[in-house]
């Protein structure tokens, strides 16, 4: 499993950030300490106000790697909404990396009625007549009428620490809060994607990219970065963290690193439909220039020092995630690395698609009374290229796909006579035939089998569905294509893996050669059984929507010599001691008359004077007849061995005559 960056993340507990001097957090009266408690009150644990002096500080980090200025960049490029009591030149100095245009966050900045206040020269008014009318429209400024502690340290200088009268948030500031429409914004935030472009995203929910062959150059804001770390974080160090361990090497902060690239690599490969597996992210840009390993520790040093040091920790980053940002997936196979396609090959895809006429032609086929419709590569360079390109499909497929025991048509090494031989020892036949199979399978539900087939990755289930589209015809499945065998199977691979669970537990045996399905017992089936054998089949078939053509259904039972049941052109008799497998009489018979009448030609060629015209036709007729019979003596052989040719042989010595004279 790997992480991957979600289309669309959800920030369900957003984080605002508390500015400002002198914080004392176990002082009730402190303003933060107060502000903080309202937020929780009034938004209980939808938003996550944190303190920064309450968990960042020197005391509690404890380590040299980490740059203070770093860590305040990433909690401003963080923060939902920062409130700032702008007291001192330190707040100042918040105000200037929280207001910093770069990030994209809200500011309200809290300062003493002017009137009411010793030092009018105090630097939060400084600030504000200088520095926020800049920043006017994303910082708003309020006044309120403070709480004073004064200390006289010469005759012309006083210290004023300021705090809220009675210990209450001022009504104006509590009204602005309640009031804020941040408050009432969308959590939820699409992640949008800039191909071909390194630019520094101006919104946080944005990746840029760029490929140069297997290098990735990937630009993202510093939330967003944030949101993926601590997301992996949540997954990978629960258990570590609930422990409170306070070892922070026991973090593997390259495993993150590659985590997170993996994440966003993931995100792009599913939004472009491209297969990335081969490319690395070697560069990866945020707004502070910093290296990605640099930030990722900042990263999870903040989650580590909250976690253990944070008396908010009832809303656990962890324990209670932030949002949902990340999902896990099976990487699994590219359609088009799996077929070895190229640019090339997918713009011809594509064409294929949009003029089927171009690439196929339909022909009609006639045998035995019945009217096939069969698709055909057009004769020409369009139908050359199509018939190619499924060629080098169908060998990538075929790589990959392994196809149930149970089904044997369109394999090497397995035929009518290996599928037939699995019921050899059978008593007791069902035998179903597919209604309509070819046009029966439907694109949409094919990629889904296919994807489960071949475990194809469900990011690029619309590349598959497109390269799928190309072996189609006016919207089904046609027969003559070079793919449409292979698919087929496919579609069915799920079914006959069900199937052969479902029959082996009843003690039966299932096969399928295409279309047609066959179930033996080596004992007399009890009926009940039957039932839900047949109640199985339709109902499984259903969920293909395909159904059972009820015209050719049928049951036997060989319960005495010469019984016998036909399936896939091949006959199961009931024999003296043991089934066996038999071509029918038919098949000999017909055969046995076929050589008769090419050896009636044979004679004529030999012993009759015939125009030069008619003598060519015969012994073009003979040339190819013979070609056909050695075929269909052979397939006897295959069937019956001996046997078979044993039933030909009898029936020529009868006119004096040989196979071995063919």
């Amino acid at each position: 499993m790997e992480y991957t960056l979600l289309d669309k993340i959800t920030i369900t507990r957003p984080i605002l950030f508390l500015c400002g001097p002198y914080y004392e957090k176990s002082n009730k009266s402190d303003r933060r300490v107060i502000l903080q408690n309202m937020l929780y009150d009034t938004y209980k644990n939808k938003y996550l106000p944190l303190v920064i002096d309450d968990f960042l500080t020197e005391k509690n980090i404890r380590d040299d790697n980490i740059s203070i200025q770093i860590m305040e960049e990433i909690c401003a490029a963080v923060s939902y909404k920062t409130y700032i009591f702008l007291d001192t030149m330190s707040s100042a100095t918040e105000l200037g990396i929280f207001a910093n245009s770069a990030y994209v966050n809200e500011i309200s900045v809290f300062v003493p009625k002017v009137s009411d206040i010793y030092n009018r020269k105090n630097v939060g008014y400084f600030v504000h007549d200088v520095v926020l009318k800049k920043h006017e429209d994303r910082v708003k400024c309020l006044e309120y009428r403070p709480g004073l502690e004064r200390k006289a340290l010469a005759t012309d200088y006083v210290v004023e620490h300021y705090k809220f009268v009675n210990d209450s948030l001022p009504s104006n500031l509590a009204r602005h809060i309640k009031e804020d429409p941040i408050f009432g914004q969308e959590d939820s935030h699409p992640i949008n994607l800039r191909e071909d472009d390194v630019v520094i995203p101006q919104t946080p929910y944005q990746i840029c990219c760029q490929r140069k062959g297997n290098n990735l150059t990937v630009s993202i804001s510093l939330r967003l970065l944030f949101y993926v770390t601590v997301s992996i974080i949540s997954h990978e160090y629960k258990t570590f963290l609930q422990s409170g361990d306070e070892d922070f090497s026991k973090f593997d902060i390259d495993d993150i690193v590659d985590k997170v690239n993996q994440c966003i690599k993931n995100f792009i490969s599913g939004k472009t439909g491209k297969d990335l597996s081969a490319c690395v992210i070697a560069k990866l840009n945020t707004v502070l220039q910093e290296e990605e390993r640099t930030l990722v520790y900042h990263i999870a040093k903040f989650v580590h020092v909250y976690y253990l040091y944070s008396q908010f920790h009832r809303f656990y980053l962890v324990e209670k995630p932030l949002g949902n940002v990340v999902d896990k997936i099976a990487v699994g196979n590219h359609p088009y690395t799996l077929c070895g396609l190229k640019e090339k090959d997918i713009t011809l895809l594509e064409k294929i698609q949009a003029d089927q006429e171009k690439y196929f032609e339909q022909i009609i086929v006639r045998k035995n009374k019945k009217k096939r419709e069969i698709i055909k590569y057009r004769e020409d360079k369009n139908g050359d290229q199509a018939r190619e390109l499924h060629n080098r499909m169908l060998q990538g497929i075929l790589e990959y796909y392994t196809a149930n025991q149970a089904s044997y048509a369109y394999r090497r090494g397995r035929g009518i006579k290996q599928c037939v031989q699995q019921h050899l020892d059978g008593v007791d036949f069902m035998k179903y035939d597919i209604r309509k199979f070819f046009n029966s399978i439907g694109l949409e539900k094919l990629t889904k089998c296919f994807g489960a087939a071949l475990k194809i990755d469900e990011r690029f289930f619309k590349e598959l569905y497109r390269m799928l589209g190309s072996c189609f015809y006016h919207g089904t499945l046609p027969l003559g294509l070079v793919l449409s065998p292979i698919l087929s199977d496919i579609y069915m691979n799920e079914f006959d893996r069900r199937a052969e669970g479902f029959f082996s537990s009843l003690g039966f045996t299932y096969t399928r050669y295409a279309d047609d399905i066959l179930v033996s017992a080596k004992e007399v089936m009890e009926e009940e059984a039957k039932e839900k054998a047949e109640e199985f089949v339709e109902r499984e078939l259903k969920r293909l929507s395909l159904s059972i053509n009820r015209e050719k259904v049928r049951k036997a039972r060989l319960e005495k010599q010469g019984d016998q049941i036909r399936y896939v052109g091949l006959y199961i008799v009931r024999g003296e001691k043991e089934n066996f497998i038999t071509v029918g009489k038919s098949y000999a018979y017909e055969t046995a008359r076929e050589c008769l009448d090419y050896f009636h030609k044979v004679r004529r060629l030999l012993v009759e004077e015939l125009p030069a015209a008619e003598k060519e036709k015969l012994e073009k007729d003979t040339f190819f007849e013979r070609r056909i019979l050695l075929g269909k003596l052979g397939f006897m052989e295959q069937m019956e061995g001996q046997r078979g040719i044993d039933r030909v042989e009898a029936r020529l010595k009868a006119h004096g005559l040989s196979i071995l004279e063919i």
